[in-house]
């Protein structure tokens, strides 16, 4: 619950979609994600796409993974 809020939160900052603002902080992950939409929706697939434009702040990627319950990186 608390990580929805916080993608909420930076979406609104963004302007964008829930969905886009998921797909940027996979697209944003260190460990190099490779993001499958998995969808035959068209308009979903253009919330995948829309992601690449979305430069999240390391601030905004770190908030969602410790609002996710995630360890506190040092």
């Amino acid at each position: 619950m608390k990580a929805m809020k916080k993608i909420e939160e930076i979406a609104r900052c963004h302007q964008e979609d829930l969905a886009t603002i998921v797909y940027a902080w996979l697209l944003y992950h260190p460990a190099g994600a490779c993001v499958i939409s998995g969808s035959k929706s068209l308009e979903r697939l253009d919330l995948a796409v829309r992601a690449l434009e979305v430069k999240l702040a390391h601030h905004e990627w770190y908030g969602i993974y410790t609002a996710s319950g995630q360890q506190v990186l040092r």
